[in-house]
This record gives C-alpha cells, sequence and structure tokens, in this order.
C-alpha cells in the first residue's frame, strides 16, 4: 500500500506514537489493529496486486505482534486519555495522571481474546525509550530513539477538543476489590467515535492508596482486551533490554548456514529462515539480522533466496513522518557469513518496493516497484521494473509491453518473471503473457480476464513452463495452474474455493512443486484467512498430492510463506 492510504486514514503506527510521546513513553506498532484498519479502507474489492500490497503492509507492524499492539493501546490511554482530562476530574483522579506521568517504567500482563480463539497472554517491561515483550513464542525489544520522533498528533487533535467537557466522559462507578486492594474504578467513553483499537471506551481500576492504574479493560462484540498486574517505579535490570539477552532467550545467535541442496525454504512473518527436507525430516532454522536501534520491522513475504541459496535479498518496512511503508532499498545478506553487516544493493526512496527475483544465474536482481504520481491523486501511481546487476550496482529499466486498460487508457503490464538468458521475460496485464525483452508482447498464457499475481509466477528449471497463482474477487480465494510457455491449456494444481495466500516454487529438478497456502474461512472477512496453514508438494501434472506442515494460526497472524526450494 502507500501514501494515498495513510493520508484517508492515519495508520495505527502514527496514533500510538503522538499519544505515547506526550506521555514520554515509547510507541509500539499493532498489527491486529492495522487489519483492522485495512477492513475499513477496503470498503471494495481492488485489483489483485493492491490486494496484495494491503496484505503485505498488515504484516508490516509485527514488531511483537500480540504484545506489543497491546502494550500500544494500553499507553495511549494512559498518555493521551489520561492527560487530557485530569483538569475537570476528580481529585483523585487528577492525582492518578499526575502520577502516571512521573513514573519511570512500569511492567504488567496482557491478556487479549478474539472471537471464539484461544485467549493470548503476553507480558511487557516498559524503562525509558525500551519495551521488552515477551509471548508464549517469542521474546523481543524495541528500542526507540526519540530524538528521531515524529510530529505526529492524530487522535490527540480530537482528544483535545474535549477539553471543556472532559468532565462528561470520565464516570466514577465507585470504588471496587481488586486482589485484596481498594480500588477507585473509573468509565472513561465517548472519546472519539471509534478509539484506535476499535472502541469508545474502556474501564480503569485505580489503587485507592498509591493512586496509579492497576488494571484497564476494554471489551465489544468480538474483542476483550485486558491489561492487570501492574507494576510501577520497579527496578529494572538493564540485562532485561539487552539485545545480548534477547538472543540468548531466542537461541538468537547467528551461526552459518549450512546450504544444502534440495531444502524447502519458508518463513512465516518473523525472524526466522526455516528449511526442512521434502520428506520433512532435520528441519533447521537460521535467525535473519535484524536492524540495530530501529523500529523497521523485516518483511519477510518479500524475501528471495539465492539460486545457490547462499543470499538472501531481504528488506525492511520504511518508516517516515506519514506511517510505515513498504520497503524502498532490497538488502543483500551473506548466509554463510551471519555476521557480516548487510549490504544495500538497490534503492529507490521515492517509491515502494513490490518484489524482486533472482537471474537463473544470481548474477542479477529484477526489483518491481510502485511511485506515487506528484501531483496526481493520491491513488495514481505508476509501476516499473528495474534490472540491477549485483556486481557492479548497474542498473537499468526493463521495457514492459503496454496495453489498454477497461477505462481506456493506456497502462504498463507488471514484470512476472524472466527467461536464464532474459531475453523472454512474462508479464501480467491482460492475464499471464509473454513478452520478448524489447517489451513486445509474444503470446498469451490465459484469457485476459485472469487474476494472476505477478509475483507468484515462477519459471521451471528447464524454463518449458511456468507455475502461477491466480485470484478469485468473489470469495478471496486463490487457484495454483501450471502452463506451457509454447502456449496450450493451463493446468489446475490447487482448486478454487478451498485456499488463500498460495505461494509456489519449483523444486531443483523441475518435476514436483512446492507451494504454501492458507485455508480459506468466508467466516473471517475481509482476506478469509482460516485458522490453519501448510506448505504442500504436488507433482507438476498434478500427481501425488501431499501436505509437509500443518500449523494452526489465528486468524489474522501470517501465514507459511514460501520463500524457495534449492
Amino acid at each position: 500500500m502507500n501514501d494515498r492510504m495513510d493520508r484517508r486514514e492515519r495508520d495505527v503506527l502514527d496514533q500510538a506514537t503522538a499519544a505515547l510521546r506526550d506521555a514520554r513513553i515509547p510507541d509500539g506498532p499493532s498489527p491486529q489493529l492495522t487489519a483492522s484498519t485495512v477492513e475499513a479502507l477496503q470498503a471494495s474489492t481492488p485489483a489483485p496486486d493492491v490486494i496484495r500490497r494491503i496484505q503485505r503492509r498488515k504484516r508490516m507492524f509485527r514488531i511483537a505482534r500480540f504484545g506489543a499492539a497491546a502494550a500500544a493501546v494500553m499507553l495511549a490511554v494512559l498518555a493521551g486519555a489520561f492527560w487530557l482530562l485530569d483538569r475537570s476530574a476528580s481529585m483523585s483522579f487528577a492525582k492518578m495522571v499526575e502520577n502516571v506521568k512521573k513514573a519511570k517504567s512500569v511492567s504488567f500482563v496482557v491478556k487479549q481474546k478474539i472471537g471464539d480463539q484461544p485467549e493470548l497472554e503476553s507480558k511487557m517491561f516498559i524503562r525509558g525509550n525500551f519495551i521488552r515483550y515477551e509471548t508464549p513464542s517469542e521474546t523481543g525489544i524495541i528500542h526507540l530513539d526519540q530524538k528521531k520522533g515524529r510530529e505526529l498528533n492524530w487522535p490527540i487533535d480530537q482528544l483535545r477538543n474535549l477539553k471543556e467537557d472532559a468532565k462528561d466522559h470520565m464516570k466514577s462507578l465507585g470504588d471496587e476489590d481488586v486482589g485484596g486492594r481498594k480500588c477507585h474504578v473509573y468509565q472513561i467513553k465517548g472519546l472519539a467515535k471509534s478509539l484506535w483499537f476499535g472502541g469508545n471506551q474502556f474501564k480503569l481500576w485505580a489503587d485507592a492508596k498509591i493512586g496509579l492504574p492497576v488494571k484497564i479493560h476494554f471489551a465489544d462484540d468480538h474483542t476483550s482486551v485486558t491489561w492487570e498486574d501492574f507494576i510501577w517505579d520497579e527496578p529494572l535490570n538493564g540485562d532485561l533490554f539487552s539485545l545480548d539477552d534477547l538472543k540468548d532467550r531466542n537461541g538468537e545467535r547467528p551461526t552459518p548456514a549450512r546450504v544444502i541442496p534440495t531444502r524447502i525454504y519458508y518463513q512465516q512473518g518473523w525472524t526466522e529462515l526455516h528449511s526442512v527436507q521434502a520428506d520433512g525430516e532435520t528441519p533447521e532454522a537460521q535467525f535473519v539480522p535484524r536492524l540495530p536501534d530501529s523500529a523497521e520491522t523485516y518483511d519477510s513475504a518479500k524475501a528471495e533466496l539465492s539460486p545457490d541459496g547462499c543470499y538472501l535479498a531481504m528488506a525492511y518496512t520504511h518508516i517516515t513522518d506519514h506511517g510505515a511503508f513498504a520497503p524502498y532499498r532490497v538488502l543483500l545478506w551473506d548466509r554463510t557469513q551471519p555476521k557480516e553487516a548487510v549490504i544495500e544493493v538497490y534503492a529507490r526512496p521515492e517509491g515502494e518496493l513490490q518484489s524482486w527475483r533472482f537471474s537463473d544465474d544470481g548474477k542479477l536482481l529484477y526489483v518491481s516497484w510502485w511511485q506515487h504520481l506528484a501531483g496526481k491523486e493520491q491513488a495514481d501511481g505508476r509501476t516499473g521494473t528495474d534490472v540491477v546487476d549485483l556486481k557492479t550496482r548497474a542498473k537499468q529499466a526493463v521495457k514492459l509491453p503496454t496495453y489498454k486498460g477497461a477505462d481506456g487508457k493506456e497502462q504498463q503490464a507488471q514484470f512476472a518473471a524472466a527467461s536464464a538468458d532474459g531475453q523472454t521475460i512474462l508479464v501480467v496485464g491482460q492475464g499471464l503473457q509473454t513478452a520478448t525483452a524489447d517489451g513486445k508482447v509474444v503470446r498469451s498464457l490465459t484469457a485476459p480476464d485472469v487474476n494472476v499475481f505477478p509475483s507468484s509466477v515462477r519459471v521451471s528449471p528447464d524454463g518449458k513452463e511456468a507455475v502461477y497463482a491466480t485470484f478469485h474477487r468473489e470469495d478471496k480465494s486463490h487457484q495454483l495452474f501450471v502452463v506451457s510457455l509454447a502456449g496450450g491449456e493451463p493446468k489446475e494444481l490447487v482448486p478454487a474455493g478451498k485456499f488463500t495466500d498460495v505461494r509456489p516454487s519449483w523444486s531443483p529438478d523441475g518435476k514436483r512443486i512446492a507451494y504454501t497456502c492458507r485455508l480459506l474461512d468466508p467466516k473471517n472477512p475481509p482476506f478469509n484467512y482460516g485458522a490453519e496453514t501448510y506448505l504442500k508438494l504436488v507433482d507438476a501434472n498434478g500427481a501425488n498430492a501431499s501436505v509437509l506442515l500443518t500449523k494452526k494460526v489465528q486468524p489474522k497472524e501470517t501465514s507459511l510463506e514460501l520463500t524457495a526450494w534449492r
């Protein structure tokens, strides 16, 4: 996605940042709440490439998954709402607000339940510019440099309008006993049409003796979030926020990769590159590097493995004053020397990178991008593809065919793949087509109205076939096909109506195809993600289908993401 969305609706990262800055407590991005923002923005079904960008944008905010999401919301509530309400509230409430402002550290437990899914629990520690989160699956640290902070003020501007009648938005509910402690209870409501965590009211319990919150609760028809077991101004050991401690805890020490042929590589949205044999045996994992002192997050969905398996072409989200965006640069990481710094091999600061692809010999990188047209509507932009020589860093534009869209305007096809010699390219515009290196269409491989994901197209090792995924607007399911580059009827490998988020890759010998996918569930819009994600295998002719891995996931958790079969 791009700036056109963020100017309509400030994204969640901006919102949390604004509130946290006023309270001198760091912010944290919110994957769950970003997803709900996407739902609101997606009033109509866009084209497949736009949908793919929306899906990827949602994943950019996974710094701390549910833990950081809850932390951002809780702190925003304290830092924003309290600061605005204290002037006209009761003396006890005003005193609590002052105590919150003076607090140097805090730890608490977050319990979050969405729909019928199991309750998720995480532990948060906050001191200065550091946030440490501990979930059942991972532990992480976020360090935010406030000197690089942005002047973002939504939803603070809306809340400031309530200064004159703030008392109308805070109601005392008397006293209650919480864990043997007498607490004043407050109902905060009507702060905006809809607060950034999805509602406009929450309940708060404050210890009557120490004048600090001990519990906060928000609930609507679908979501329940409770922040409790607060410990304020507890001395927190500096090792708690040490990256070395984090690496020890997660086993995240950089270890050289063992590059073994015929392994399948996949990820699941975080910082681990997993691999497994085609029979499911000898699983391994390697941590990809983190950017030091940065809130930017690894974009696992776009990562590409070099043909020899030694290098990972990777990227991180791009943080600006307007929010978090798709990456604008590609970094090359040597998996065999993981302690060495990543190397920037391509950058387009004025654009957003959609995907990149190695040439068959690993010497070139094809990078596809989107760029907003200055002076035009926010949704107006242009796309293109550059091919980069990884040795010299020289780049040149790929000549892509043009065609007339449904509105009669000339459009440029999108790059999908290239032959080993670079003389034939596959493009997506009017279905899937082959074209010459100088941009002339040679052959249509599908009907012109077929919605093909450009990033899904992969040419077979012998250069004779291509595998690709298609998108169905009606139910948002994906299909998987193989087609001969010489033409002919495509062969269906995965039928419509069953799965979504399909990502394929050829085996090194070209006989089989691996793909990851997500169970389709129309009850979970906007992407209809189900509760299971898979890594599957199938012969190129559609025979011998099998399931290699199955994982249970939350509806808005990341799917398994196939990276390569090398």
